[in-house]
């Protein structure tokens, strides 16, 4: 699958290279779609919509943290 890859973590220890080698992916720069990794999370882009925001699930934070405890 190709599509943009960003790192805005400013990291230099290549751990978006690390998954994208890990799902298959191979880097666009064309695609109006992006995966960024952020310092908090991973999310997914539209790159020419910069207004929608990233989109990125929670899965160990609010309610989903309340059904993993109960």
């Amino acid at each position: 699958m190709q599509i943009c890859l960003m790192d805005e973590t400013g990291a230099t220890d290549g751990a978006l290279s690390v998954l994208a080698a890990r799902w298959g992916l191979e880097h666009d720069e064309d695609n109006p779609m992006a995966l960024v990794l952020t310092p908090q999370h991973l999310e997914l882009r539209k790159r020419d919509e910069p207004k929608l925001g990233g989109i990125f699930v929670d899965f160990v934070g609010g309610a989903m943290a309340h059904r993993r405890k109960f």
